[in-house]
C-alpha cells in the first residue's frame, strides 16, 4: 500500500509541477498582453499630444501672422501719414522762403 501512496504522491505532484508550469505560462502571456496594451496606449496618447500641440502651434503661428500683418499695417499707415506732414511741412516752408525771396527783392 505504501507503493501505492508513494506512487498517488509522485503523481500529485507531477500533476501540481504541471499546472504550476501552466499557469506560469499563461501569466506570462498576460503580462506580454498587458505590455503591449500599455505600449500601445502609451503610444497613442504621445501621438495624440504630439497631433494636439501640433494643432496648437498651427494656431499661434496663425496668429501671430496676423499680428505681424496688422502691425505692418499700422506702422505703413503712421508712415504715410508721416510723410503727408513732412510734405506738407516742406510746402509750408517753400512758400515761406519763396515769399520772404519776393519781399526782398526789391529792397
Amino acid at each position: 500500500m505504501s507503493k501505492q501512496i508513494i506512487e498517488a504522491v509522485k503523481s500529485a505532484e507531477a500533476a501540481a509541477e504541471r499546472k504550476k508550469s501552466i499557469a506560469a505560462e499563461k501569466a506570462r502571456a498576460h503580462t506580454a498582453a498587458a505590455k503591449e496594451t500599455a505600449k500601445k496606449a502609451y503610444e497613442d496618447a504621445v501621438a495624440s499630444a504630439k497631433q494636439d500641440m501640433r494643432e496648437k502651434l498651427a494656431v499661434i503661428g496663425e496668429q501671430s501672422d496676423a499680428i505681424v500683418r496688422k502691425n505692418r499695417a499700422e506702422a505703413e499707415d503712421e508712415a504715410a501719414r508721416e510723410t503727408e506732414a513732412s510734405r506738407s511741412n516742406m510746402d509750408a516752408a517753400v512758400e515761406i522762403i519763396i515769399g520772404e525771396l519776393i519781399r526782398n527783392v526789391g529792397k
